[in-house]
Formats: structure tokens, C-alpha cells, sequence
């Protein structure tokens, strides 16, 4: 766990503007990318160091089979960074959309939370697909995403778990009076936590949309996962309501929380039957 002075200082380096769009960039991002750019000028010098001055003044290659290999790796490379540039755009914003992909163990947790973390997943999953990008580095840089989210809420920098349990403390300490919700048992800065933690999680549903879309413009492949871009897909402190504060919903607490519409739970039932 980042300590809170450590954890700000990482965050802080996430805020702002994403960086102008160049195909060569030193592999040391901009403080503004959280998703980082390969350095092709390390292709391009290789394939500048295999020309040659052919018999009529034309440019040939000491060595057609490299040179072919290396033209592969720099289309690839041009290739990732043209995604890596299209989500650094709304990846911050949109990576609280995603947090239950970092739900350590399914059948520890209430349904509703079971359902979206298989979605939340299967969402990067096959955002990592359709752009090449490495699914283990895509995880890194949604957790750091999240944190950027919530410094951008004015929150702490609470990492991808943390930003879990606060949604699980928030769901347990859950209690009606009089038919009307309120938090309790837990002190006023948790409770500033958790809304903000919130209001970051509403703002990435809105930019996910527009996530999703910029994807779809470019290569249009993305599977089509129940819930993405909606608020059934958020995970929410209603996931893990428990009234009487035992960590266990029990059936009269699940009936009164919101789980996800029945056809999404299906839905991400048949996903985790595929894997």
C-alpha cells in the first residue's frame, strides 16, 4: 500500500493534459501520459543504417530480410503508440469504470460485485485485443488511472483496492431510517472519501462512452460487453450493502440493494463459464 505522501506524489505526476501526438518519443513519458510511448526512432535508426545508394542513385537495402523485419516492427510500433495516444486521452477519466477487474477472489463477494468484476474484465480484456497493448501493462495503468481519478475528485490518490474497500465500507456501514438511506458507524473523512470516490466513478461512466467510441473510430472490433458505458456496469456501495454490519449480505439485504439487472448477471455468468 503507497503511503499517503508517496502516493500523492505519484498521482500529481498523472494530472493534465495528454501530450502532442508524435509517433517517436522517448520511451520516458511525458508527466501528462499515463499510458507511455514506445520510441520507434530506434527502428528507424536501424533501418537508416541498412540503406545504401543503389547502381541508378536509388536507396536499396545491404540487407532485404532485416530491413522487412524491422518495417514490421516499426508499423507495429507506430501502431501501439497511435492507441496508446487515443486512450491516454480519456483513460484517467474513464478508469474508475473498470475498478472490480481488480477484485482479488470472486467467490468471496456478493453477486452483484461477482457479475461486474467478470465484466469489468472481459472490458479490458478485449480492450487489449483490439489494440495490442499488453493486458498485465493495461492493469498497472488503470490502477494508475484510478488514482489519478481521484486526485482529479479532489480525493487521496487511493489506488484500485482501496478504492474497493472504501466502496465495501460504505455498502457494509449501509442503514435505513425510516425507509431513508444513510451512512453510519464510520467517521466524517471516510465518508468524504467515499462520496468522492463516487463522483469519480459517475465521471467515468460519461468518459468511457466517449472511450469506447474513439476505439470503435479506429479499429471497430471492440467486443460488445453487457453494461460498458452504463451505470449497470459502476461498480457502487449498493454492491456490497450490509444493514447489520455482520460482512455478510445476507437475502433481505440483497433484495434491498440495487445488483445488476438479471439479464447482465446471465450474461456475465456465461462469460466466466468461457475462461
Amino acid at each position: 500500500m503507497f503511503g499517503v505522501a508517496k502516493s500523492i506524489r505519484l498521482a500529481r505526476q498523472y494530472v493534465g493534459k495528454p501530450a502532442a501526438t508524435t509517433y517517436f518519443k522517448s520511451k520516458i513519458s511525458g508527466p501528462n501520459d499515463i499510458i507511455p510511448i514506445d520510441d520507434c526512432a530506434d527502428i528507424l535508426s536501424q533501418l537508416r543504417d541498412l540503406q545504401d545508394e543503389g547502381p541508378f542513385g536509388n536507396i536499396i537495402s545491404t540487407n532485404p530480410q532485416l530491413t522487412a523485419s524491422l518495417n514490421v516492427q516499426l508499423d507495429k510500433c507506430k501502431d501501439l503508440n497511435v492507441w496508446a495516444e487515443i486512450l491516454n486521452e480519456k483513460w484517467a477519466e474513464s478508469s474508475p469504470h473498470f475498478l472490480y477487474d481488480f477484485i482479488p477472489d470472486r467467490n468471496s463477494v456478493p453477486q452483484s460485485v461477482t457479475a461486474k468484476s467478470i465484466l469489468h474484465s472481459a472490458a479490458m480484456g478485449s480492450i487489449s485485443n483490439v489494440t495490442g497493448l499488453n493486458r498485465d501493462n493495461l492493469k498497472e495503468w488503470l490502477n494508475n488511472g484510478i488514482m489519478r481519478s481521484n486526485v482529479l475528485q479532489a480525493n487521496e490518490p487511493y489506488s484500485a483496492i482501496e478504492s474497493i474497500n472504501l466502496l465495501r465500507e460504505g455498502g457494509q456501514n449501509y442503514s435505513q431510517i425510516n425507509g431513508q438511506p444513510r451512512i453510519g458507524v464510520i467517521d466524517p473523512a471516510t465518508i468524504t472519501a467515499i462520496t468522492l470516490l463516487i463522483q469519480a466513478i459517475i465521471a467515468a461512466t460519461i468518459a468511457t462512452v466517449t472511450l469506447v467510441s474513439d476505439i470503435r473510430n479506429r479499429r471497430n472490433q471492440l467486443a460488445q460487453v453487457p453494461g460498458l458505458g452504463t451505470t449497470d456496469f459502476e461498480g457502487t456501495i449498493d454492491d456490497w450493502k450490509d444493514f447489520n454490519g455482520d460482512g455478510i449480505v445476507d437475502q433481505t439485504e440483497q433484495a434491498a440493494a440495487s445488483i445488476l439487472p438479471i439479464g447482465l448477471v446471465a450474461l456475465a455468468a456465461l462469460l466466466l463459464r468461457k475462461k
